[in-house]
């Protein structure tokens, strides 16, 4: 996981892991955090980590379960956590209840 500052805002970008490149079609993927804070990007970036992870892991027991079955999974990019999209969280109020983050 790395955090990237491109000027207008920050983006976290995720290096896919090897066994799951075929499914996922890319090396890495990089998400707009929509924000110039970077306390706000870092708090953004662990939710989305998150449930990135978890997707991941999901694939990978879809991968066991039919690894000899000639079966292709598609991605739904509608469900990918989004800071201000269609997440079952509320940024907003997460955001206010975590103390500001010191980081050196």
């Amino acid at each position: 996981m790395h955090l990237y500052n491109r000027g207008s805002s920050y983006y976290l970008v995720v290096n896919v892991p090897c066994d799951l490149i075929p499914i996922y079609r890319k090396k890495q993927i990089w998400v707009s955090l929509r924000t110039k804070d970077k306390n706000i990007a870092n708090i953004r970036s662990l939710m989305i980590l998150s449930k990135l992870e978890y997707q991941f892991l999901t694939e990978r027991q879809k991968m066991s379960v039919f690894k000899n079955a000639n079966i292709r999974f598609t991605l739904d990019y509608n469900g990918m956590p989004r800071p201000q999209g269609t997440s079952n969280y509320n940024d907003v109020q997460i955001e206010k209840c975590i103390p500001k983050l010191h980081l050196r």
